[in-house]
């Protein structure tokens, strides 16, 4: 496959995840959707269910259904629509751009495009913003530089103060500022960004930055930032995309995410904080400053109900409540009493991501390669399992039930 052709794949992939034959997909994590509201609790919704939390947090409540209508409306910015503005003359195909349109609650519409830098592509993304009725301009701009051409859009353009490789994972509108979270997109999927940044939209300047102190994905990008000013990109020092408080560098605050991966960023109604939900944690945030944290695992409760469990310190999420979400086994409750009944079992399985989608160790050997003897004959082999089956968990007590 050309190069020109894998670009082109990732750039109209509007999914958060970009799948490729030799590399599966993290399942380590729940899929967050969004963050909900009410006077009392506040709601993670997830692929698989809605997790209710008091307002001092804890242990999540999982919740079949729709939510009551205590809960105010999702403010999740919507897709409108996606738009491939094609090139020019012999280079046409390679230097189309896909853009994606979205619209706030309270009706401002944003125009995104995806950064890719990987295989040898370069491709930066950029954030416009305007009122409902504005389109994108398909003409081009004259350029000097013939060799790279850029489109000619009508909308505003935001500078976002993020690495140009990476992506924007989220956008939230408080007032008039502009909340972003960030992801990176490479060869076998997605991964950490530089976290979240706050724009005001009457001066274009970077007003709060939120960090972690892990390297990105690959840890090998150039950091670049877009300057809409000049039209070109900049290599940044330390990934310190912006300065703020009197020009700090962001890296020299303490705003620190528990990692780079943001996946949803809403504002909080009732408190007026903003919450920004990473892959593994939840933040409080109140005048730009993170004022509380709470890691997310996945746990089973009282009940032996998969659900959410936030917690002070990081806690590793228990496998078989993985195994339970990602096989959509409905019914845990007689896994979790077998698991009770015998503990040593239950210990047995341990989770480690593996690109090859091994992600599961049955005494710390990988599935594919374990096996038990039994009379120096080979019994049971683990590779045989299909994984994404509900009764798969099942299967796999049963399995070692017998050793």
């Amino acid at each position: 496959m050309k190069l020109i052709v894998k670009c082109l794949v990732i750039l109209s992939c509007s999914s958060a995840s970009v799948t490729w034959a030799a590399w599966a997909e993290d399942i380590y994590a729940s899929k967050y959707l969004d963050i909900r509201f009410s006077k009392a609790s506040i709601a993670i919704i997830t692929a698989r269910d809605a997790y209710l939390f008091d307002r001092k947090v804890g242990l999540g409540r999982p919740h079949n259904g729709a939510l009551t209508s205590d809960f105010l409306p999702s403010a999740a910015r919507k897709k409108i629509e996606s738009v491939r503005i094609e090139g020019e003359g012999e280079n046409s195909y390679r230097d189309s751009e896909l853009w994606d349109q979205w619209i706030s609650t309270n009706g401002i519409v944003f125009q995104t495009q995806n950064g890719y830098c990987g295989e040898s592509a370069e491709i930066y993304h950029r954030l416009l913003y305007g009122s409902s009725n504005i389109k994108i301009n398909k003409k081009k701009c004259s350029s000097a530089d013939s060799s790279s051409p850029r489109i000619c859009l009508s909308n505003l353009e935001i500078e976002t103060h993020l690495p140009g490789c990476e992506s924007i994972s989220d956008i939230a509108v408080v007032g008039d500022q502009v909340w972003l979270g960030s992801y990176e997109q490479h060869e076998g999927g997605d991964g950490e960004g530089s976290g979240a940044r706050v724009i005001s939209l009457k001066s274009n300047k970077l007003l709060a930055s939120f960090s972690t102190k892990r390297k990105s994905m690959a840890g090998n990008v150039m950091a670049l930032n877009y300057d809409s000013q000049t039209g070109k990109l900049v290599a940044l020092k330390k990934s310190a995309a912006g300065r703020v408080d009197g020009g700090k560098l962001k890296s020299q605050l303490k705003n620190e995410l528990a990692d780079g991966f943001v996946r949803v960023i809403r504002h909080d109604p009732v408190s007026k904080d903003v919450w920004i939900l990473t892959k593994s944690a939840l933040h409080r945030v109140n005048n730009h400053k993170i004022i509380d944290r709470w890691y997310l695992s996945e746990q089973f409760n009282a009940d032996g109900d998969v659900t959410l469990l936030a917690t002070l310190k990081s806690q590793k999420s228990n496998p078989w409540a993985i195994m339970a979400r990602d096989t959509k086994l409905a019914e845990t409750r007689p896994i979790w009493r077998q698991l009770q009944q015998a503990p040593n079992l239950a210990k047995r399985i341990t989770y480690a991501y593996d690109d090859d989608g091994k992600y599961f160790k049955v005494d710390g050997k990988r599935m594919s390669s374990y096996e038990t003897v039994e009379d120096k004959q080979t019994t049971m082999l683990m590779w045989d399992f299909k994984t994404s089956q509900p009764g798969f968990a099942q299967e796999l007590i049963n399995r070692l039930s017998k050793k």
